[in-house]
């Protein structure tokens, strides 16, 4: 501080030399007092704008990997929670919540390495297949795995880009994960390859591979409409006879209502 006085002071006595103003101390401490009030202000202004592109960057801060991870736990606990109290645990469509929550996590991870989406949606798959084959078919494990689907639902958006990657794994939890990513968002190129899931896949697959051909028959434009139809008359088929009041075989039928409606609404219309 002291340091700082003494370079006002010498500049004032500079300056009033240059003008041919009185020199004497009490006008020199007046003029270093005025140079000193605005100095100081004058600094930080010069510090801001010469670090405009730094603040800039810290307004476009993004996650880390670490950070991006804890907020798809917090956004998967927050569903879960909301899953776990239903009567239907798992057992319809995505709600529009969890639709929203799935997006909320694609934005989070647009400028993620998708390594790190990957390295999620293996360890949730892995999460099914160690359920799946730890645990005896109850309705415990049931529920157990519905929590998991809506893990990888959370995922859909975040993990669209793995799709055919996911589609195509040897690992049943991986095609899971596709499944349960076009129950989010439905996919045309993959309406037969859901079909197909009901004489390549276990029941608790199938069941949400048929949720997914609902939600096609829904969402998609209606220039699919017939091949929508198609691939859920192949999953009936595939189902086979005596089938017909399993929980597979209602969505169907609730998914091929919904396109006959759809149909008959714009017919009308």
């Amino acid at each position: 501080m002291n340091r700082s006085r003494v370079l006002i002071s010498m500049a004032a006595t500079f300056l009033l030399l240059l003008s041919g103003c009185d020199t004497s101390a009490s006008t020199i401490e007046a003029v270093a007092k005025l140079i000193s009030a605005i100095a100081w202000p004058t600094i930080i202004i010069l510090l801001l704008l010469s670090q405009r592109q730094l603040l800039a960057r810290v307004g476009h801060f993004k996650l880390s990997p670490t950070g991006i991870e804890a907020e798809i736990r917090e956004v998967q606990k927050a569903e879960i929670r909301v899953v776990e109290s239903s009567d239907n645990l798992g057992r319809e469509p995505p709600t529009e919540r969890l639709v929203r929550a799935a997006e909320k996590i694609g934005e989070l991870s647009l400028n993620a390495d998708l390594a790190l989406i990957r390295g999620q949606v293996h360890s949730v798959s892995m999460e099914y297949e160690r359920v799946r084959a730890s645990m005896r078919p109850s309705d415990s494990r049931t529920r157990r795995m519905e929590v998991i689907v809506t893990k990888m639902r959370t995922l859909a958006f975040a993990a669209y880009p793995l799709l055919d990657q996911l589609a195509n794994s040897p690992s049943p939890g991986e095609r899971l994960a596709a499944v349960a990513i076009l129950e989010v968002k439905a996919n045309p190129a993959y309406l037969k390859w859901l079909a197909d899931r009901f004489s390549i896949e276990r029941p608790f697959v199938s069941y949400h591979a048929a949720v997914a051909l609902s939600v096609a028959a829904r969402t998609l434009d209606k220039s699919y409409r017939e091949q929508t139809r198609q691939a859920i008359h192949a999953a009936r088929e595939a189902l086979g006879q005596g089938m017909e009041t399993t929980d597979r075989a209602q969505v169907l039928e609730s998914a091929e209502k919904a396109l006959s409606e759809d149909e008959s609404f714009h017919e009308g219309a």
